[in-house]
Protein backbone atom coordinates (compact mmCIF):
# COMPACT_ATOMS: atom_id res chain seq x y z
CA UNK A 1 0.00 0.00 0.00
CA UNK A 2 1.15 3.60 -0.50
CA UNK A 3 -0.94 6.37 0.89
CA UNK A 4 0.89 9.93 0.39
CA UNK A 5 -1.70 12.91 2.32
CA UNK A 6 -1.46 17.25 1.39
CA UNK A 7 -4.01 19.18 2.65
CA UNK A 8 -6.14 20.29 -0.21
CA UNK A 9 -9.55 20.93 -1.69
CA UNK A 10 -8.64 19.03 -4.54
CA UNK A 11 -9.95 15.25 -4.77
CA UNK A 12 -8.39 12.31 -3.52
CA UNK A 13 -6.85 10.30 -5.99
CA UNK A 14 -7.50 6.18 -6.13
CA UNK A 15 -5.11 4.17 -8.13
CA UNK A 16 -6.07 0.72 -9.00
CA UNK A 17 -3.18 -1.16 -10.51
CA UNK A 18 -3.10 -2.87 -13.78
CA UNK A 19 -2.26 -7.25 -13.39
CA UNK A 20 0.40 -8.44 -12.15
CA UNK A 21 1.73 -5.08 -11.24
CA UNK A 22 2.16 -4.52 -7.38
CA UNK A 23 2.24 -1.26 -5.95
CA UNK A 24 5.94 -0.42 -7.01
CA UNK A 25 4.53 0.36 -11.08
CA UNK A 26 2.36 3.35 -9.03
CA UNK A 27 4.60 4.59 -6.45
CA UNK A 28 6.16 7.45 -8.37
CA UNK A 29 2.67 8.18 -10.39
CA UNK A 30 1.23 8.52 -6.75
CA UNK A 31 4.39 10.86 -5.47
CA UNK A 32 4.23 13.03 -8.60
CA UNK A 33 0.35 13.24 -7.71
CA UNK A 34 0.67 14.53 -4.46
CA UNK A 35 3.42 16.87 -5.23
CA UNK A 36 0.96 18.49 -7.75
CA UNK A 37 -1.17 19.28 -4.52
CA UNK A 38 -3.48 16.10 -4.42
CA UNK A 39 -3.63 13.28 -1.74
CA UNK A 40 -3.14 9.81 -3.23
CA UNK A 41 -3.03 5.93 -2.38
CA UNK A 42 -2.86 2.78 -4.25
CA UNK A 43 -3.02 -0.42 -2.92
CA UNK A 44 -2.14 -4.27 -4.27
CA UNK A 45 -4.81 -5.85 -5.47
CA UNK A 46 -6.09 -9.92 -3.73
CA UNK A 47 -5.73 -11.71 -7.11
CA UNK A 48 -1.72 -10.99 -7.44
CA UNK A 49 1.06 -12.89 -5.52
CA UNK A 50 4.58 -12.57 -5.53
CA UNK A 51 4.51 -16.26 -3.52
CA UNK A 52 2.34 -18.23 -6.21
CA UNK A 53 3.52 -21.59 -4.60
CA UNK A 54 1.79 -20.99 -1.54
CA UNK A 55 -1.07 -18.99 -2.26
CA UNK A 56 -4.75 -19.21 -2.64
CA UNK A 57 -6.12 -17.49 -5.81
CA UNK A 58 -8.60 -14.62 -5.64
CA UNK A 59 -10.35 -13.14 -8.40
CA UNK A 60 -11.92 -10.27 -9.41
CA UNK A 61 -14.18 -10.47 -7.04
CA UNK A 62 -12.20 -10.42 -4.08
CA UNK A 63 -10.71 -7.61 -6.10
CA UNK A 64 -13.11 -5.47 -6.04
CA UNK A 65 -14.47 -5.95 -2.81
CA UNK A 66 -11.26 -5.47 -1.28
CA UNK A 67 -11.02 -1.95 -3.30
CA UNK A 68 -14.82 -0.90 -2.45
CA UNK A 69 -13.99 -1.15 0.98
CA UNK A 70 -11.18 1.08 0.67
CA UNK A 71 -12.96 4.07 -1.41
CA UNK A 72 -16.21 3.94 0.79
CA UNK A 73 -13.46 4.64 3.85
CA UNK A 74 -12.75 7.59 2.32
CA UNK A 75 -15.82 8.84 1.00
CA UNK A 76 -17.43 8.52 4.07
CA UNK A 77 -14.71 10.97 5.47
CA UNK A 78 -16.48 13.26 3.30
CA UNK A 79 -14.00 13.41 0.67
CA UNK A 80 -14.43 13.62 -3.11
CA UNK A 81 -12.62 11.07 -5.01
CA UNK A 82 -11.02 10.04 -8.45
CA UNK A 83 -10.48 6.45 -8.98
CA UNK A 84 -7.85 5.54 -11.53
CA UNK A 85 -7.54 2.04 -12.91
CA UNK A 86 -5.15 0.57 -15.29
CA UNK A 87 -5.82 -2.03 -17.47
CA UNK A 88 -7.18 -5.22 -15.90
CA UNK A 89 -8.04 -2.68 -13.07
CA UNK A 90 -10.74 -1.03 -15.05
CA UNK A 91 -12.38 -4.07 -14.31
CA UNK A 92 -11.72 -4.04 -10.56
CA UNK A 93 -12.89 -0.31 -10.97
CA UNK A 94 -15.87 -0.88 -12.21
CA UNK A 95 -17.41 -3.47 -10.09
CA UNK A 96 -15.34 -1.61 -6.93
CA UNK A 97 -17.22 1.98 -7.67
CA UNK A 98 -20.58 0.31 -7.67
CA UNK A 99 -22.89 2.68 -4.88
CA UNK A 100 -19.86 5.49 -4.48
CA UNK A 101 -20.55 8.27 -6.74
CA UNK A 102 -21.43 11.44 -5.26
CA UNK A 103 -24.43 11.70 -6.86
CA UNK A 104 -26.17 8.12 -5.38
CA UNK A 105 -24.69 9.07 -2.10
CA UNK A 106 -26.38 12.47 -2.20
CA UNK A 107 -29.47 11.34 -2.89
CA UNK A 108 -29.22 9.08 0.60
CA UNK A 109 -27.80 11.44 2.53
CA UNK A 110 -24.33 11.06 2.57
CA UNK A 111 -21.39 13.59 2.03
CA UNK A 112 -18.61 12.39 -0.54
CA UNK A 113 -18.53 9.78 -3.19
CA UNK A 114 -16.59 8.97 -6.42
CA UNK A 115 -16.63 12.48 -8.68
CA UNK A 116 -15.01 10.65 -11.54
CA UNK A 117 -13.69 7.49 -13.26
CA UNK A 118 -10.63 7.47 -15.36
CA UNK A 119 -9.49 4.65 -17.35
CA UNK A 120 -5.98 4.12 -18.09
CA UNK A 121 -6.12 2.12 -21.29
CA UNK A 122 -8.22 -0.57 -19.34
CA UNK A 123 -10.36 -3.94 -19.95
CA UNK A 124 -14.23 -2.45 -19.72
CA UNK A 125 -16.74 -5.30 -20.85
CA UNK A 126 -20.57 -5.77 -20.60
CA UNK A 127 -22.05 -6.80 -16.44
CA UNK A 128 -22.29 -10.70 -16.95
CA UNK A 129 -19.00 -11.21 -19.07
CA UNK A 130 -15.57 -11.91 -17.89
CA UNK A 131 -12.24 -10.36 -18.82
CA UNK A 132 -11.79 -13.64 -21.25
CA UNK A 133 -15.27 -13.17 -22.80
CA UNK A 134 -14.19 -9.50 -23.22
CA UNK A 135 -10.94 -10.18 -24.89
CA UNK A 136 -11.53 -12.93 -26.95
CA UNK A 137 -10.99 -12.25 -30.63
CA UNK A 138 -10.50 -8.86 -30.37
CA UNK A 139 -6.86 -8.92 -28.92
CA UNK A 140 -3.53 -11.10 -30.21
CA UNK A 141 -2.75 -13.76 -28.09
CA UNK A 142 -1.53 -12.96 -24.30
CA UNK A 143 1.31 -14.89 -25.18
CA UNK A 144 3.56 -12.70 -22.78
CA UNK A 145 1.74 -14.29 -19.71
CA UNK A 146 2.02 -18.49 -19.22
CA UNK A 147 1.06 -20.83 -16.54
CA UNK A 148 3.31 -20.69 -13.53
CA UNK A 149 5.77 -23.86 -12.98
CA UNK A 150 5.18 -23.27 -8.95
CA UNK A 151 1.11 -23.15 -9.26
CA UNK A 152 -0.83 -23.51 -12.93
CA UNK A 153 -3.57 -21.60 -11.36
CA UNK A 154 -1.31 -18.69 -11.39
CA UNK A 155 0.21 -16.79 -14.34
CA UNK A 156 3.76 -15.82 -14.75
CA UNK A 157 5.31 -13.23 -17.16
CA UNK A 158 7.03 -14.86 -20.64
CA UNK A 159 10.15 -14.06 -22.47
CA UNK A 160 7.92 -11.75 -24.40
CA UNK A 161 6.88 -9.86 -21.67
CA UNK A 162 9.19 -6.93 -22.46
CA UNK A 163 8.80 -6.11 -25.65
CA UNK A 164 5.02 -5.87 -25.47
CA UNK A 165 4.15 -4.56 -22.16
CA UNK A 166 7.05 -2.13 -22.27
CA UNK A 167 7.47 -1.54 -26.06
CA UNK A 168 8.61 1.76 -25.56
CA UNK A 169 11.16 1.01 -23.25
CA UNK A 170 14.87 0.02 -23.81
CA UNK A 171 15.36 -3.74 -23.25
CA UNK A 172 17.12 -3.13 -20.44
CA UNK A 173 14.84 -1.11 -18.45
CA UNK A 174 11.59 -3.45 -19.67
CA UNK A 175 14.05 -6.69 -18.68
CA UNK A 176 14.15 -4.82 -14.99
CA UNK A 177 10.64 -3.74 -14.90
CA UNK A 178 9.29 -7.14 -15.63
CA UNK A 179 11.49 -8.72 -13.17
CA UNK A 180 9.24 -6.61 -10.91
CA UNK A 181 6.18 -7.80 -11.95
CA UNK A 182 4.30 -10.49 -9.90
CA UNK A 183 2.08 -13.56 -10.90
CA UNK A 184 -1.76 -13.29 -11.29
CA UNK A 185 -4.11 -15.73 -10.92
CA UNK A 186 -6.30 -17.39 -13.94
CA UNK A 187 -9.20 -17.01 -11.79
CA UNK A 188 -9.19 -12.87 -12.04
CA UNK A 189 -9.86 -13.42 -15.51
CA UNK A 190 -12.86 -15.73 -15.64
CA UNK A 191 -15.18 -13.87 -13.01
CA UNK A 192 -17.87 -12.18 -14.18
CA UNK A 193 -18.57 -8.76 -13.99
CA UNK A 194 -21.20 -7.55 -11.74
CA UNK A 195 -21.51 -3.90 -12.34
CA UNK A 196 -21.97 -1.07 -15.32
CA UNK A 197 -20.50 1.97 -12.47
CA UNK A 198 -19.45 4.01 -15.98
CA UNK A 199 -22.99 4.57 -15.85
CA UNK A 200 -23.36 6.25 -12.32
CA UNK A 201 -20.14 8.23 -12.95
CA UNK A 202 -18.32 10.91 -15.07
CA UNK A 203 -15.57 9.28 -17.44
CA UNK A 204 -12.13 9.97 -18.86
CA UNK A 205 -10.18 7.49 -20.87
CA UNK A 206 -6.67 7.94 -20.93
CA UNK A 207 -5.96 6.39 -25.27
CA UNK A 208 -2.73 5.02 -24.82
CA UNK A 209 -1.79 5.22 -28.57
CA UNK A 210 1.20 2.84 -28.78
CA UNK A 211 -0.35 0.16 -26.38
CA UNK A 212 0.64 -3.33 -27.73
CA UNK A 213 -1.44 -4.93 -24.88
CA UNK A 214 -4.86 -3.22 -25.06
CA UNK A 215 -4.56 -2.27 -28.84
CA UNK A 216 -6.00 0.92 -29.64
CA UNK A 217 -8.29 -0.97 -31.94
CA UNK A 218 -9.46 -2.80 -28.19
CA UNK A 219 -9.08 0.75 -26.79
CA UNK A 220 -12.04 2.71 -29.13
CA UNK A 221 -14.04 -0.70 -28.99
CA UNK A 222 -14.07 -0.11 -25.62
CA UNK A 223 -14.55 3.46 -25.45
CA UNK A 224 -17.44 3.11 -28.05
CA UNK A 225 -19.14 0.47 -25.57
CA UNK A 226 -19.23 3.06 -22.88
CA UNK A 227 -20.61 5.56 -24.64
CA UNK A 228 -23.46 3.49 -26.00
CA UNK A 229 -24.06 2.57 -22.57
CA UNK A 230 -24.04 6.21 -21.29
CA UNK A 231 -25.87 7.24 -24.22
CA UNK A 232 -23.18 10.47 -24.81
CA UNK A 233 -19.90 11.02 -25.43
CA UNK A 234 -17.02 10.14 -23.28
CA UNK A 235 -13.84 12.30 -21.46
CA UNK A 236 -11.09 10.97 -24.30
CA UNK A 237 -7.20 12.19 -24.25
CA UNK A 238 -4.68 10.63 -26.89
CA UNK A 239 -0.96 9.87 -25.75
CA UNK A 240 1.94 8.65 -27.69
CA UNK A 241 2.68 5.83 -24.95
CA UNK A 242 2.97 2.02 -24.65
CA UNK A 243 1.26 0.34 -21.93
CA UNK A 244 2.29 1.17 -19.01
CA UNK A 245 2.90 5.41 -19.09
CA UNK A 246 2.11 4.98 -15.38
CA UNK A 247 6.37 3.74 -15.05
CA UNK A 248 7.57 5.01 -19.04
CA UNK A 249 5.73 8.21 -18.61
CA UNK A 250 5.03 9.08 -15.37
CA UNK A 251 4.99 12.66 -14.99
CA UNK A 252 3.32 13.13 -18.83
CA UNK A 253 0.29 10.47 -16.88
CA UNK A 254 0.18 12.43 -13.69
CA UNK A 255 -0.26 15.43 -15.95
CA UNK A 256 -2.76 14.24 -17.92
CA UNK A 257 -5.31 12.59 -14.65
CA UNK A 258 -5.24 16.36 -13.31
CA UNK A 259 -5.84 18.32 -16.72
CA UNK A 260 -8.74 16.04 -16.61
CA UNK A 261 -9.71 16.10 -13.10
CA UNK A 262 -9.33 20.14 -13.57
CA UNK A 263 -10.83 20.66 -16.73
CA UNK A 264 -14.27 18.75 -15.80
CA UNK A 265 -14.15 20.19 -12.12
Amino acid sequence: MVLDTTTSSNPTIFVIPGGACPVVFYNDLVSTLTKQGFEAETHNLRSYTDDPKNAEPQGLTEDAAYMHEKIEALVDQGKEVVVVGHSYGGLVTTDAAHGLSKAERARAGKRGGIVRIIYLSCIVGAVGSNSTETCAGRLPEFDFMQPSEENPEFLRQSEKSAGTVFSDLPKEQADLWVSRQWCHSVRAFNDKIQYASYLQNPVTWIFCKGDEVLTPSFQRGCIEFIEQEKGKKIDVVELDVGHCPNVTATELTAKTIVEAVKRNA
